[in-house]
């Protein structure tokens, strides 16, 4: 009799267990994923988070329209100030990328400074959305995203503007900074 009990016992927790399992299964699958992920742990404290634009009048349109996209787009605000740690140059370089952010991170997993740099060698003769893309991919980096696959904004080159069209935030870029923030 025992053994009955402790077999009706087993077989009822092990029901109970893949009831558990498909369960979970189910949830994550209907969970939308982000292959934008948070870049060495690093975000602002909050979601208000104030920049200085420096860029030259021909690159200053593309950068602010980019700024202002991740805010409409995200959960983030993004708003210009004077003398930020968070701030948005144009340079001149022959060679290297078309954009770049340097970061600094404290111990806490907050940013300290981001600069956004968008290379006007590279840039000046892509058209003006994909000016905006290379700033908006770049303000990306400022927020906490790595490159992604696929037809995003966080796709690792301007080809993604230049031959697919897309120079704005896609699902996938909100998802991965509305997670972080």
């Amino acid at each position: 009799m025992g053994n009955r009990v402790g077999e009706r016992l087993r077989r009822s927790l092990l029901g109970g267990i893949a009831i558990l399992a498909l369960t979970v299964a189910g949830t994550l699958a209907g969970t939308a994923a982000a292959n934008a992920y948070v870049l060495s742990g690093c975000k602002w404290p909050g979601a208000n988070i104030k920049y200085s634009n420096y860029t030259a009048s021909l690159y200053y349109t593309a950068s602010s329209q980019a700024a202002a996209n991740w805010t409409t787009a995200t959960d983030v605000n993004l708003s210009t100030g004077s003398g930020e740690p968070f701030s948005i140059w144009d340079n001149y370089n022959s060679s290297g990328a078309v954009g770049t952010t340097v970061r600094s991170c404290n111990i806490f997993g907050h940013y300290t400074s981001t600069a956004v740099y968008g290379n006007t060698f590279h840039m000046a003769a892509l058209s003006a959305n994909c000016k905006r893309l290379v700033y908006g991919h770049e303000i990306g980096h400022a927020l906490g995203l790595n490159h992604a696959s696929g037809n995003v904004m966080m796709y690792s080159s301007v080809s993604v503007c230049t031959v697919n069209g897309v120079y704005t935030v896609q699902p996938d870029d909100r998802n991965g900074v509305n997670s972080i923030y």
